[in-house]
């Protein structure tokens, strides 16, 4: 499957002229809800992190919460709660299978620099309990 990338999307939904072609501006919204929900550790393999999601997604919404003849507050409201949304829709698509040394120990570490929330529903869920006092600032 080919997508194009997130930030190219972006530009053309700004640049574009027509309420149709200001229609990106949700798709753009809506695939890094998708993306970043779906495939995390995929994505993050190739450098593409949380935040880039919830940068891409936040501004398509918060754009369109600016610009849309209709539902302007549902689309504010989404680019206000972006992240928090993220996360939710992230937590029934955890992997809940065993992980492999490796990537189990590259998830903890993740959590413990990043914080990352998802990341440490992950470990809960493979059974690594996590103490609050052990994520390096």
């Amino acid at each position: 499957m080919s997508l194009q990338p997130l930030a190219l999307l972006y530009s053309d939904a700004l640049h574009a002229w027509s309420e149709y072609e200001r229609c990106l501006l949700q798709r753009l919204g809506d695939m890094p809800l998708f993306l970043g929900a779906l495939f995390p550790r995929r994505l993050a393999s190739y450098g593409i992190h949380k935040d880039y999601f919830i940068g891409m997604g936040g501004s398509a919404y918060d754009n369109l919460g600016d610009s849309a003849r209709q539902n302007r507050h549902i689309f504010a409201e989404l680019a206000r709660t972006f992240a928090r949304i993220l996360e939710m829709v992230a937590d029934p698509c955890l992997r809940r299978e065993p992980l492999a040394t490796e990537d189990a120990l590259a998830l903890y570490q993740r959590w413990q620099s990043t914080g990352d929330v998802m990341a440490q529903r992950q470990l809960q869920a493979l059974g690594i309990e996590i103490v609050g006092s052990e994520r390096l600032h």
